[in-house]
């Protein structure tokens, strides 16, 4: 506990308990999603005769870091969405970089790729970044790779694998048909993923 000194500017002086990743891990353990209640209270140092003031609720919610890998299944040699959910924040992640599927970095210049870092959204918890797969590049299936630094969390460089699924469309054309009878129509579909 350091007590602190007053800001003669402000009139506030600010009081903060230390508490160590050991002890947060086991009182966030035992209260099971919970959120944990501390308390502060004051006392007047230069009027010993006051009374301690009343405690004070200090409600801590502790957040879990986690990442959502959102995938997507197009029509091949079309435009392609990918993101990462990180959810368990508290504020904006340091940094997003994303990875082409050999491992490479991929920049803003590199072959029309582009990448929404996202925000920080304080209702949610939660910075969703995304990654736009141009058409010319969406040929196959690839994985690609979000990388995430989280300083609150001790997260550095954080890898989370990202499918880009394409599949093709072959109509079965040119169809001759006559109106006397039934016809049936037919597209191939392949490279489904199952």
């Amino acid at each position: 506990i350091a007590q602190g000194s007053a800001d003669s500017g402000t009139k506030i002086q600010t009081s903060t308990l230390t508490i160590d990743v050991a002890t947060l891990t086991s009182v966030a353990g035992a209260a099971g999603g919970s959120p944990v209640t501390y308390q502060c209270a004051a006392e007047s140092k230069e009027y010993p005769d006051s009374a301690t003031s009343a405690f004070k609720d200090i409600v801590v919610s502790f957040l879990t870091f986690g990442v959502e890998a959102k995938g997507s299944e197009v029509l091949a040699n079309t435009q392609a969405t990918i993101s990462c959910v990180v959810s368990g924040l508290s504020k904006q992640l340091e940094a997003v970089t994303w990875n082409n599927p050999s491992g490479d970095a991929i920049t803003a210049s590199a072959g029309s790729y582009a990448i929404e870092l996202g925000t920080y959204d304080p209702a949610t918890n939660i910075q969703t970044t995304i990654l736009t797969v141009p058409a010319v590049e969406n040929t196959a299936d690839a994985v690609f790779t979000c990388v995430i630094t989280s300083d609150e969390h001790a997260k550095t460089d954080e890898e989370t694998a990202v499918n880009s699924n394409v599949f093709t469309v072959v109509p079965e054309t040119p169809k001759k048909a006559t109106t006397a009878v039934v016809q049936i129509l037919t597209c191939n579909i392949g490279d489904v993923v199952t």
